[in-house]
């Protein structure tokens, strides 16, 4: 995983993850906490240009799905499922507000829908027998918002836009 918040490097943000890296939940964590730094000292082009190469190239969200999949039927502690699902809703979060205007992410891949079955999966069978507090109950009503706000904002994108009514 290479990537630089250094300014010089900005006409160079690469993505050097490779498909199976995201799956491994020390490499997902590390990312997940390096990325909003990265985020926050690099221009909203360079942004987009990483997440879209990510989601596109690497295939985050079906990685995503995968780690939650196998988190949630590990014998993991719950505190360590919690951590593997707050890494993902990280990602989750700068994603969904760096792509929020992007063009080249397809919101209509089978991959994203499958990551909302996986995200909800997790919450149902993930969490059984543990408590969530509020913020991770909170934290799970942003997510799903803004699942639902860039799903919207494409649909709305069709019937202005495109003339076309579809889902």
């Amino acid at each position: 995983m290479v990537f630089s918040s250094s300014p010089k490097y900005h006409s160079r943000a690469t993505v050097v993850f490779g498909k199976d890296y995201l799956r491994n939940g020390n490499l997902l964590e590390a990312f997940a906490h390096c990325l909003p730094d990265f985020i926050a000292n690099n221009s909203p082009e360079v942004c987009m240009d990483l997440m879209e190469k990510i989601v596109c190239r690497d295939d985050l969200w079906s990685n995503l799905q995968i780690i939650l999949w196998n988190t949630q039927r590990s014998t993991s502690s719950a505190a360590d499922k919690s951590r593997v699902f707050e890494c993902c809703c990280n990602v989750l979060d700068v994603a969904f507000s760096v792509l929020e205007d992007s063009r080249e992410v397809d919101w209509r891949a089978p991959e994203f829908g499958s990551l909302w079955q996986h995200f909800e999966s997790f919450i149902t069978n993930g969490f059984q027998g543990a408590f969530l507090g509020r913020a991770t109950s909170f934290r799970i009503s942003v997510i799903k918002a803004q699942f639902c706000k860039i799903l919207l904002a494409r649909f709305w994108d069709d019937i202005i836009c495109k003339n076309v009514l579809s889902f």
